[in-house]
């Protein structure tokens, strides 16, 4: 962790704890029918999810889900935070291997190992940052 010369706090690993309260992000690349597994901070939140990079406009895709990572697994979508290109993420249970989600969209599931998998099926290569609250 250090405080570059504009002030800017950088955290290259790990999970900040704000009064008690864990916090956390990843940048990740996950190439077309592949899955990703990040880990969670703690075992139920929230997480916005941003496409990052060439042809993504990351206010265009993205989302905010509530998830939760315990015996049995859950995860919502907010309604309110879905972008200007409509509904690409999908939210999911299931255990995502790479072409479990419909083509063309992403799909992201929570586990009961406190990881989460996002699954990329948009028919490109993506760079995904996921936001832990």
């Amino acid at each position: 962790m250090r405080i570059d010369s504009s002030g800017k706090l950088i955290v290259n690993g790990g999970m900040i704890q704000l009064n008690g309260n864990e916090l956390g992000g990843a940048q990740v690349f996950i190439a077309d029918d592949t899955v990703a597994t990040i880990n969670a901070p703690k075992y139920g939140g929230y997480m916005f999810i941003n496409v990052s990079g060439e042809g993504a406009y990351p206010a265009a895709i993205g989302n905010l889900f509530y998830y939760d990572c315990g015996p049995s697994t859950h995860i919502y979508e907010s309604s309110g935070f879905s972008g200007t290109s409509g509904n690409l993420i999908d939210p999911s249970t299931a255990t995502l291997t790479g072409t479990t989600g419909t083509n063309g969209k992403i799909t992201v599931s929570p586990t009961s190992s406190k990881t989460i998998q996002i699954e990329n099926r948009q028919g490109v290569n993506r760079w995904f940052q996921v936001t832990f609250l």
